[in-house]
């Protein structure tokens, strides 16, 4: 089997405690983050004031993270809408750190809304 073949499946490293290897093919390129946040708009009441209020959110969200963010649920409900949020990136630690700075920005900010319930989700892939 020639050498490339070879390198190309398995990479031995080795340190002071012994041998390792990483396997190229089992390493995770991407991590793609998915956020999924509940919120209440308690003084609204029309479709039109809560577009206002989602819209202002995602521009400050997208403008301020450059992440991607839409209403994802509750279309059709005044009070109740549901964001999604996703973020990719080779690093799933960083991944993470911004979709929670995403959630605590949007619990803690200063918009007519209250955060009811979030998740977050990671994927490898």
């Amino acid at each position: 089997m020639p050498l490339l073949t070879l390198l190309a499946w398995q990479i031995a490293f080795y340190s002071s405690n012994g041998r390792f290897s990483l396997n190229l093919f089992d390493r995770n390129i991407m991590n793609v983050g998915v956020a999924t946040i509940r919120v209440r708009l308690p003084e609204n009441s029309s479709l039109k004031g809560k577009r206002s209020v989602i819209k202002s959110v995602t521009a400050q969200v997208r403008n301020r993270f450059n992440v991607a963010i839409a209403e994802v649920d509750d279309l059709d409900a005044w009070q109740i809408a549901t964001l999604g949020v996703s973020c990719v990136s080779n690093d799933s630690q960083h991944t993470n750190e911004v979709l929670s700075k995403v959630v605590s920005f949007i619990g803690n900010g200063r918009f007519d809304l209250e955060m009811l319930d979030y998740e977050i989700e990671l994927l490898p892939v």
